[in-house]
C-alpha cells in the first residue's frame, strides 16, 4: 500500500510541522529546566517557592507532551499508521482545547491576576525581603531595572521586616552609619535598599538618600513609583511577545490537526482499496 505523490508531499509537510512541534516542545522543557535550576527574578518574587516549582513542573510536562505528540505525529506519518495519526490527532485537540481554557480563564480573571500580582510584590516587601534570598535578589533586580521601589511606594519599607532590628541577623545592613533598622524608627528614620535609587547605588546622592524620614518628603533620588504597578506595566507592555508566541503555536497545531485527520483518512481509505 503507497500513498500517491500527492500524498508524500502532504505527508512529507506534515512531517517537517511535527519536527517543528518538536523542537517547540524541546525549547519548552529546556525553558522549564532553566527556570527550575536558576530562578527568573521577575517570576520568582510574585510566587512562594511552592507556587513557583509547581509552575516549572508544569511547564516541564507540556514540554514533554509536545515532544512525544510531535514524535508520535511524525511516526505515525512514516509508517502511515491510522491507530498512530489517529491518537496524534486527539492529543494535538485536546492540547489546543485547554490552551483555549487557559486564556479564555486568564481574560475573565485578568483584574483578579493583576491585583493578586501586586499584592504579592507588597507582601514580599514587607516580610520576605533581607530574610529569603531569592526574594531579595529578584526585588533589587526589578527595583534597579524598572525605577520603582516597594510594592504600592516607597514609604512600604517603613513597615517591613528589612527595617525591624531584627533584619540584622540575616546579615542584611539597615543603615549607612550603623543605624539599625530600631534606632532609625527611634529617631524617625527608615531604609530604603539602594535598588530603589534612580542613580548608581555607589554614588553620594543615593547613599545619602537611602535614610528617608518617616514624615516629609522622599527624595526624588528614590523611585517614587510601587514595584506592584511597574510590574503589571512591564507584563502588559510585553504581552505581545506572549500572544505572537502562543498564536504562532496554536496555527502549527490547527494545521497539523487537519494534515493529520486528511491523512488519516487517505491512508484508511488507500487500505481498504488494497484489501480489495
Amino acid at each position: 500500500m503507497a500513498l500517491n505523490d500527492c500524498c508524500r508531499c502532504v505527508k512529507f509537510f506534515f512531517v517537517l510541522i511535527n519536527l517543528l512541534i518538536t523542537i517547540i516542545g524541546l525549547a519548552v522543557l529546556g525553558l522549564a529546566l532553566w527556570l527550575f535550576f536558576d530562578t527568573f527574578h521577575y517570576l520568582q518574587v510574585t510566587q512562594t517557592n511552592e507556587e513557583y516549582y509547581r509552575g516549572t513542573y508544569l511547564l516541564m510536562g507540556v514540554g514533554i507532551l509536545m515532544t512525544v505528540v510531535g514524535f508520535l505525529g511524525c511516526v505515525g506519518a512514516c509508517r502511515e499508521s491510522p491507530c498512530m495519526l489517529g491518537t496524534f490527532f486527539t492529543l494535538v485537540l485536546l492540547i489546543i482545547v485547554a490552551e483555549i481554557a487557559s486564556i479564555v480563564w486568564i481574560h475573565m480573571n485578568r483584574e483578579k491576576l493583576r491585583q493578586e500580582l501586586k499584592d504579592t510584590v507588597s507582601a514580599a516587601v514587607r516580610v520576605d525581603y533581607g530574610r529569603v534570598l531569592p526574594r531579595t535578589e529578584a526585588l533589587d533586580v526589578i527595583q534597579s531595572q524598572l525605577k520603582c521601589c516597594g510594592g504600592k511606594g516607597p514609604r512600604d519599607w517603613a513597615k517591613s521586616f528589612y527595617n525591624n532590628g531584627d533584619a540584622n541577623k540575616s546579615g542584611v545592613e539597615l543603615g549607612v552609619s550603623g543605624i539599625t533598622g530600631a534606632v532609625a524608627g527611634a529617631v524617625g528614620l527608615f531604609k530604603v535598599p539602594e535598588s530603589c535609587c534612580t542613580t548608581e547605588p555607589e554614588d553620594a546622592a543615593c547613599q545619602a538618600s537611602v535614610q528617608v524620614p518617616l514624615s516629609g518628603t522622599v527624595t526624588g533620588v528614590i523611585s517614587q513609583q510601587g514595584c506592584g504597578d511597574a510590574l503589571v506595566q512591564f507584563l502588559e507592555d510585553h504581552v505581545w511577545v506572549l500572544i505572537s508566541v502562543v498564536s504562532s503555536v496554536m496555527v502549527v497545531e490547527v494545521l497539523a490537526l487537519m494534515i493529520a485527520l486528511s491523512l488519516c483518512i487517505t491512508v484508511m481509505r488507500s487500505e481498504n482499496e488494497y484489501k480489495a
